[in-house]
């Protein structure tokens, strides 16, 4: 059986502004013509894979949510196995919304975290300023109730500052 991954760079806008981050938060969007690019590309995979993993990525791909359930409705159509995996910062991934993607075949999800607590909150801010450990722990903690086929992994980037965690 012959199988194909790729990652999708759903969009380059983030919800937190990260001590480390290298971009700028500038909306860089996608319009209707990309949109059409990505159903046609899907369309000749299925024609060449029997299997496609697709890999949602960003910035923080949630911001595109509505895509991401575009793109799935859209790839259930043609004569392929889809299967999604996610990476995250974790914020805005509630129960409701991760069981809509696991609904629709995501596999597998990634959360990253910085470290506990103190080391995380003073990398991983909201645009705000405030910490973000919390509400990603209490999803974390939500996904035990999720139902569906799937790995979740937490990845924590390992700094000078939490090695120490």
């Amino acid at each position: 059986m012959s199988s194909f991954s790729v990652t999708l760079l759903l969009t380059e806008k983030c919800n937190l502004r990260c001590d480390y981050c290298y971009e700028r938060y500038e909306y860089k969007g996608s319009d209707e013509r990309q949109a059409d690019m990505i159903k046609k590309f899907f369309g000749v995979l299925s024609h060449k894979y029997d299997s496609v993993n697709v890999s949602f990525f960003g910035g923080e791909p949630m911001l595109e949510f509505r895509r991401m359930k575009e793109i799935m409705a859209h790839n259930s159509e043609l004569n392929c196995a889809f299967s999604y995996s996610l990476t995250s910062n974790g914020t805005m991934l509630a129960l409701t919304k991760l069981q809509e993607l696991l609904d629709g075949n995501l596999v597998q999800f990634q959360i990253t975290l910085d470290g506990w607590k103190d080391s995380h909150d003073k990398a991983r801010l909201t645009k705000s300023g405030d910490g973000t450990f919390d509400l990603i722990y209490e999803n974390l903690l939500s996904y035990r109730k999720a139902t569906g086929n799937f790995t979740g992994v937490i990845r924590v980037n390992a700094s000078q500052t939490n090695a120490d965690d």
